[in-house]
């Protein structure tokens, strides 16, 4: 049925300029966006999946197979880590090594060139990121692969997935000033105060 679905979308519109697929990205790059100005773990992860499900549209659309495939992975991923402090299984390390040799097979299954390396790379280093249980961490390890992700959506026409990567480095960089830098300032003059 999802397959079916995709392979529909790509028999009706097909191209590297399809304006369905460029706003398709569009719809997801809002979802990215929403995702990191939010200081809830769970917030994170479901805004987060909600662009990857986009994505795997746009780049179906964009017959860009290995992001398509690892996208597929990524919000399987996503909403997994969703149930991490809910189910006692979910806790293991274990988990987040099986996505990341998911990741590792997407991308050896859908190899187009050494280009196919970026996204595989980029989602290791983002599951890294998003095992994590501290907002704070989640966004200083996620920021890490978003050059792999610009390089690889601008060599493919992506330009929804350009600007997707711009936008949640900008917003990844709000998020680390507003949730991790500014209370710790504040902190610091706080207590600074209190000792004049």
């Amino acid at each position: 049925m999802f397959f079916n679905s995709i392979l529909l979308l790509i028999e009706n519109t097909s191209g590297s300029n399809n304006l369905t697929a460029q706003g398709i990205g569009m719809v997801g790059l809002i979802f990215a966006i929403i995702s990191f100005q939010n200081n809830k773990r769970n917030l994170i992860l479901i805004f987060l999946g909600l662009a990857q499900m986009c994505f795997i549209f746009h780049f179906a659309l964009l017959e860009v197979w290995p992001a398509f495939a690892v996208n597929i992975v990524a919000v399987v991923r996503t909403f997994s880590f969703l149930l991490r402090g809910k189910k006692k299984w979910m806790e293991r390390n274990t988990l987040m090594y099986v996505f990341i040799s998911l990741f590792c097979v997407a991308g050896a299954l859908s190899w187009n060139g050494w280009l196919s390396f970026l996204p595989v790379m980029a989602m290791t280093i983002e599951t890294i990121g998003l095992w994590k249980k501290n907002p704070r961490l989640i966004r200083s390890i996620v920021i890490i692969p978003r050059p792999l992700w610009i390089t690889y959506n601008a060599i493919h026409h992506s330009y929804p997935g350009v600007l997707t990567e711009l936008f949640v480095v900008g917003s990844l960089i709000t998020g680390i000033v507003r949730f991790d830098i500014l209370p710790w300032v504040r902190g610091r003059k706080n207590s600074e105060t209190k000792e004049e």
